[in-house]
């Protein structure tokens, strides 16, 4: 490993800029929503040359899905294919029983709708392609059958799916049936546009089933996340943790430091799709405790960043001491390891000495994912709720990393009925704070940091807000926040266009010096009458080819179905959804062109 080191640092403060670049919002036409038409707008699910696609989806009993293409340019709607839950495929629907949407992979000439169907002895994964104007191609076709698990204990078998538009495949894995304290078998497909097989093999992943439970890895109770790369591989990542007999191992062999930075670590592996060889590497470093790892494929090489806690400045690994940089070798190796050190200028200047914006107010003890502020810790450290949201790669191999801090916490609240019952209920939450910006150089040293203070707290946890398009000047970074909505009223609410209804807002940085300015975001135009004004939602916004999609839309119920619903026999909650109809708009921010 080499020797940490720092370069040339820029600090940038979080001043507000009113030569901030602007964001512009282009509104499509009002677009009428009802439920027994098209439904509504759920998310975004890709574009091709011509078309952006979004998923719909009606209201009342059943599952009844769409997919709906609008002109990229115009944003009006062009085409809808009947998914599913309709007359249009009710004989594929009895013909599979249990079936289910269940993805969407969308390339340039062909479009293609995964579907799960399920009965008493097996779990089918099944596929129908469409035109990019949404006409049938092929019908429902079979892709793989996989019989449920025989024994309760027993890791039952996940099917998933990866595509990836540069590549114009499509990966089908399939994690087989385990048993306990045995290592998982990894079956995959690789099929051509036309479904036929082009590659096909069966590996042993570097993880064990432990019997009825995962740790955090994969999801949809998937051992591990994959990700078909831009460069034809599948790329793996694993949480492997300790069992007890492990554990108690350690514990004689190592310091109490080694010991608990052993308690579990990422496995990342390389899954040739050409030659079907897997190659895996455990992500460990010596004396150092890793937060956030993120992993970054490019043209030319892999390479890992992260935060780091230095176990000999503190033996709990709770604070982050700086930002470490490697690089995975062709054998899959970890090689060219940095660790740049934090110092007291880097981070009196980036958090302009309040201890509480950089520490994260963690002594209150009620996060999730918080520790207690450790006793080492000093003005040169930050605490390890930062996480890593977005990575773009920058000229002569340079990387900018955003980054920003995430709490999961949850409240409890109990209630006693008049015979003493009680009864709880807990709610979860997500906290984010700080959007701080790293630019790491090719040899792995800070170039600069910038900081711009947020506050926003969201139901539900692990919240991922930050967006990031970028032109030759500089990265505009979307955010949802609540600090301007609660601060004084700034000097510039004077002027009309500035909506201050909407829970974000966006800050320019500069590529070269790391210079933060605030822009103003213009949602709606100025006068806006209230019944048409549009909302965006900072965790909604979907990057599509370096621009930020948005959607708003208003749905109610028409007050005359309720008679209607109710001269009905008030039985058919289908009948009531039909009532349900409103508008919607959809949106483009893009840099104002001066």
């Amino acid at each position: 490993m080499k020797k940490a080191i720092l370069i040339l640092f820029t600090f940038v403060t979080s001043t507000l800029c009113i030569q901030a670049q602007d964001l512009i919002t282009k509104w499509s036409d009002k677009i009428e929503l009802h439920n027994s038409k098209d439904g509504f707008f759920s998310y975004f699910l890709g574009e091709n040359e011509n078309y952006l696609y979004a998923y719909f989806k009606k209201k009342g009993v059943g599952d009844r899905k769409k997919i709906v293409a609008f002109d990229k340019k115009t944003m009006k709607r062009r085409f809808a294919a009947e998914v599913i839950g309709y007359s249009s495929n009710s004989k594929e629907s009895k013909k599979f029983k249990g079936l289910d949407y269940y993805k969407t992979i969308i390339y340039d000439d062909v479009i293609y709708a995964f579907f799960e169907a399920e009965d008493k002895n097996t779990n089918t994964l099944l596929v129908k392609s469409f035109s990019p104007e949404l006409k049938v191609v092929d019908g429902m076709k079979v892709i793989t059958s996989q019989p449920k698990r025989r024994q309760r204990k027993n890791k039952e078998a996940d099917v998933f799916v990866l595509g990836n538009k540069k590549i114009g495949k499509v990966f089908i894995g399939i994690e087989k049936e385990t048993k306990p304290k045995t290592n998982v078998n990894l079956e995959y497909k690789v099929l051509n546009s036309d479904f036929s097989v082009s590659e096909s093999n069966e590996i042993t992943l570097p993880i064990k089933y432990r019997g009825g439970r995962w740790l955090k890895g994969g999801s949809d109770g998937l051992s591990s996340s994959y990700e078909l790369g831009d460069d034809g591989n599948v790329h793996i990542r694993t949480k492997i943790t300790l069992d007890k007999e492990e554990r108690k191992e350690n514990k004689k062999k190592m310091s109490k430091e080694k010991y608990w930075n052993s308690l579990s670590y990422p496995m990342l592996s390389l899954l040739n799709l050409t030659s079907g060889k897997l190659i895996s590497t455990p992500v460990k470093m010596d004396g150092k405790s890793l937060f956030s790892l993120y992993k970054m494929v490019t043209k030319d090489k892999t390479r890992l960043y992260g935060y780091y806690s230095d176990l000999s400045k503190d033996k709990r690994g709770i604070e982050v001491h700086g930002i470490f940089y490697a690089v995975l070798s062709e054998d899959y190796k970890i090689r060219d390891v940095v660790f740049s050190n934090f110092n007291k200028k880097l981070m009196k200047e980036l958090f302009k000495g309040d201890r509480d914006d950089k520490d994260g107010g963690r002594k209150s003890g009620c996060c999730l994912t918080g520790k207690k502020a450790s006793s080492h810790a000093n003005d040169e450290t930050m605490n390890s709720d930062y996480i890593i949201e977005q990575a773009i790669e920058g000229d002569n191999g340079s990387v900018y990393l955003f980054t920003t801090k995430m709490n999961n916490y949850s409240v409890t609240t109990c209630t006693t009925d008049a015979n003493g019952n009680q009864s709880c209920t807990t709610r979860y939450y997500c906290r984010k704070g700080n959007v701080t910006t790293f630019k790491i150089s090719k040899d792995g040293g800070i170039e600069w940091a910038s900081n711009y203070d947020r506050t926003i707290t969201y139901n539900g946890t692990d919240i991922y807000d930050v967006n990031v398009i970028e032109d030759e000047k500089g990265f505009y970074a979307t955010y949802g926040t609540y600090k301007n909505r609660r601060a004084k009223k700034p000097w510039y609410m004077f002027l009309k266009n500035v909506d201050y209804t909407n829970p974000m807002e966006y800050i320019f940085i500069d590529r070269n010096t790391g210079k933060v300015s605030k822009g103003i975001l213009k949602v709606n135009k100025p006068n806006t009458p209230s019944k048409m004004a549009k909302h965006i939602d900072a965790t909604e916004i979907t990057v599509i080819d370096n621009r930020f999609y948005v959607n708003s839309s208003m749905i109610f119920a028409n007050p005359l179905g309720y008679p209607v619903y109710c001269l009905g026999g008030c039985i058919s909650p289908n009948l009531m959804a039909n009532f349900y109809k409103g508008y919607g708009f959809f949106g483009v921010l893009e840099p104002a062109r001066k």
